[in-house]
């Protein structure tokens, strides 16, 4: 079963270390072109700010990059793609400014500094777990729709909308490693004469327990 660990959306974070500020921002991103796009619009709105320093990390090609905008070098770019890479999040990119606060940090304190501001922004975020998962749609008679319910309930998938027409449709998500069990369930309840339409295939952040 295909993972990967990313953010679910945009994530902000504060914090203060000897009366320098640092600002964090995160957001998801699927390209090295989206990440820049990013990266340049923080920049932007801080350019009043002693250093807009800029990290990503791209699942698509394995493509991540740094900068420490003119802080010591491997003090403030390389911690805060450190912070992504060890917790594994792909598709994202963070922006942590930095307001100088007339006092110097060190090289210990700046590492500090910015990997705390990256963590904070990420956690705001939500770090979530993509996972490879189906869609269908399954319709029903009305007679039959409490017992297709009732088992759809023992199973590890999460039912989604339902439409009450003629028929009822019932769209149902599973991880991509429990489809064959699924289908092979609901055609055992159909007996043959099941209408089981394949939807999508697509990385979501599912969570349903096994």
């Amino acid at each position: 079963m295909e993972q990967y660990t990313t953010i679910k959306g945009p994530g902000e974070s504060i914090y203060i270390e000897k009366k320098s500020r640092f600002l964090g921002h995160c957001a998801r991103v699927t390209s090295k072109a989206e990440a820049i796009e990013y990266i340049n619009e923080i920049k932007g709105i801080y350019k009043d700010a002693s250093h807009n320093v800029g990290a990503y990390n791209i699942r698509t090609g394995n493509i991540n990059h740094s900068s420490d905008d003119g802080e010591p070098s491997g003090t403030a770019g390389v911690p805060v793609l450190e912070t992504l890479l060890k917790a594994g999040i792909v598709d994202a990119a963070v922006v942590v400014t930095r307001y100088f606060g007339g006092t110097l940090l060190g090289a210990g304190g700046l590492i500090r500094a910015y990997s705390t501001t990256a963590s904070a922004a990420l956690r705001d975020a939500e770090i979530v777990i993509m996972t490879q998962c189906v869609v269908y749609d399954v319709v029903t008679s009305y007679p039959s729709y409490d017992k297709l319910l009732q088992l759809l309930q023992t199973m590890p998938l999460t039912i989604g909308e339902r439409v009450f027409l003629d028929t009822v449709k019932i769209q149902i998500v599973a991880k991509k490693e429990n489809e064959e069990t699924i289908l092979r369930e609901l055609k055992e309840f159909y007996r043959g004469t099941e209408v089981i339409e394949f939807i999508r295939e697509e990385f979501l952040p599912y969570s349903i327990d096994e």
